[in-house]
């Protein structure tokens, strides 16, 4: 059985028009948006209380599937892809433990992905410091690298875009230049064989420990908070996604 996650922030009505149920998948969207949408088949939702941006969507993804429902295995997709189940069905299947396979071709790999418990262990969370969305991907990727984990995809097609979804459909979300920031902060610049690639901010970078200026010694998944995520959300002791994981513990899922 396949387990499909879909992280939506704006579109999860063209999600439901668009996607054509594989049959021996079970399907979860994670609405990141209050949004308003019709379910149109026996997908499984659950509504963040707030945006929690895609590293946090995608941590709450993580421990929903790893740690509440104990599967070893799961396809995170967002609402702006249509994939086909054929290519969905192949990176299931072909997606092995030490790897994350994407189904698009670099650099949109994450658009969607296969990830195993496995890998989710040893690299760590994804970082939420990347606040809302742009570079939490190029962030994990040098992570996986750091920890032997490979990049590895299918090469499907994608359009060409500089910005996602999230983006085009609410500029207030728009965070690329300060997440670029961060990430030269925590990894130093771009060494990707690819000029295209290092233009881009693409793994892998030079360092090999995280804020290599003031944390030498860090190990690869050591996450602090930064003063601007602490004070969008008003945190104290956790990150968006663990506050949201407690309130998705007592709340669960709605099914159609």
């Amino acid at each position: 059985m396949i387990n499909i996650f879909t992280l939506s922030y704006s579109r999860a009505n063209e999600y439901f028009i668009n996607t054509k149920p594989i049959k021996n998948a079970n399907y979860y969207l994670i609405d990141n948006n209050k949004q308003k949408y019709t379910n149109t088949f026996a997908c499984l939702t659950y509504t963040t209380e707030r945006n929690i941006g895609c590293a946090g969507g995608w941590n709450l993804i993580c421990k929903i599937a790893f740690e509440h429902l104990n599967l070893d295995k799961i396809v995170i997709s967002q609402d702006d892809v249509t994939i086909s189940p054929e290519l969905i069905v192949q990176a299931y299947e072909e997606c092995g433990d030490n790897e994350i396979l994407g189904v698009i071709q670099p650099f949109f790999e994450f658009s969607t992905f296969v990830i195993t418990r496995s890998v989710w262990n040893t690299v760590g969370a994804f970082d939420e410091n990347f606040i809302y969305v742009y570079c939490e991907d190029a962030d994990y990727k040098h992570r996986c690298y750091l920890n032997n984990i490979q990049i590895n995809s299918l090469y499907a097609d994608s359009l060409n875009s500089n910005k996602s979804a999230s983006i085009k459909d609410d500029p207030s979300v728009e965070r690329i230049a300060n997440n670029k920031k961060y990430l030269t902060l925590k990894w130093g610049n771009s060494i990707h064989p690819s000029g295209r690639a290092q233009v881009d901010g693409q793994a892998p970078f030079e360092k090999k420990s995280p804020f290599w200026g003031l944390e030498d010694a860090a190990p690869s998944n050591f996450i602090p908070k930064t003063r601007e995520l602490i004070e969008l959300y008003n945190l104290t002791d956790k990150f968006p996604s663990e506050i949201e994981y407690e309130r998705f513990l007592s709340n669960g899922f709605i099914s159609l």
